[in-house]
């Protein structure tokens, strides 16, 4: 069969590699036959490496391999979730000209931060083919020149919190001896159940899905371990404010030496309650936990500041 482009050669045994886009190169074809090949080879080269393809319009699943050059701009708006199939190591730039979604795949559309990216008009990515209709993105540049698509963190310290009016924290503060480094607290105690709470205005670039945290705390003493829980409800301009919380997640830590500093392990994904929508306000609500059975903690844990990680799906708020 002829072939028509550079990566449709035999890479392996180039004796298959007789016909160059139907121009016969056999063992006794005429003289003609290899300047026709020569001509050919040069203009697949000149398409491979150094020409612009067609425009390609957004569609599920799109065929880049198939474009007549490495670098080819995809139009429309229709999320994608497949660049076809081609054989691996094939490279191609792609310029998107209007906003759509990348849907990342674990297998066949491998994002960076295996996340789904929301594209803007200029923005580039480049791509390879991992073969059986596989592809990687090997970078993403916004058009904004704002990298910064994935998971991120908001560390949100203790003074930026509110005790609950019904069974809230105490307020505490923390100088040490010797160098008298101070720090605003939340102590919660062991046997009745505190609460805390604080707002964040969410990115625009959040991408409005689940959100993880850890603890920074520290105690003063006892031994044991203590089960924070963090709560999240989203409300958008002239949403009531009194609304339920979404299903807590818990960080479990355990006390190691009294006075330290302590970074608790990062939860599992918490569901924001509401309809999250760009830019909202997250009412969250961290807690601890003290009927748990892992909670053991004879005395207050002293919470000096969340984690709080978000994914952003854009390389920029504007």
């Amino acid at each position: 069969m002829p072939f028509n482009a550079i990566h449709e050669y035999d890479a392996n045994t180039a004796s298959n590699n007789i016909d160059i886009g139907g121009a016969n190169i056999a063992e006794g074809c005429a003289p003609s036959g290899i300047n026709n090949a020569l001509r050919e080879l040069a203009r697949q080269i000149r398409r491979a490496v150094a020409n612009q393809g067609g425009d390609i319009a957004s569609a599920s699943s799109i065929d880049i391999g198939a474009a007549t050059g490495q670098f080819v701009k995809v139009t429309g708006t229709t999320t994608i979730t497949s660049l076809g199939t081609v054989n691996a190591g094939v490279m191609r730039w792609i310029e998107f000209t209007g906003s759509l979604t990348l849907a990342h795949n674990a297998t066949s559309l491998k994002l960076p931060g295996a996340v789904n990216i929301t594209t803007a008009a200029g923005d580039v990515g480049c791509f390879v083919s991992l073969g059986a209709g596989n592809w990687k993105c090997l970078g993403f540049f916004p058009a904004s020149g704002a990298d910064g698509i994935g998971k991120h963190m908001i560390f949100v310290p203790a003074a930026a919190l509110i005790g609950a009016v019904t069974n809230g924290a105490v307020v505490g503060t923390i100088e040490t001896a010797t160098n008298k480094h101070n720090f605003r607290t939340f102590d919660f105690d062991w046997t009745t159940q505190e609460f805390a709470c604080f707002t964040l205005t969410m990115p625009k670039s959040w991408n409005e899905g689940t959100v993880t945290f850890r603890p920074i705390w520290t105690f003063s003493s006892a031994s044991g371990g203590v089960v924070w829980a963090l709560q999240a409800v989203a409300v958008s301009d002239d949403d009531a404010l009194d609304v339920a919380y979404g299903t807590e997640q818990t960080a479990v830590d355990t006390a190691l030496t009294a006075g330290d500093l302590h970074r608790g392990p990062e939860s599992a994904a918490i569901t924001v309650a509401g309809a999250p929508s760009a830019s909202d306000t997250v009412l969250f609500r961290i807690k601890r936990n003290p009927a748990d059975a892992s909670d053991t903690l004879g005395a207050d844990a002293r919470l000096i500041g969340l984690e709080i990680y978000v994914t952003t799906d854009a390389g920029s708020d504007a």
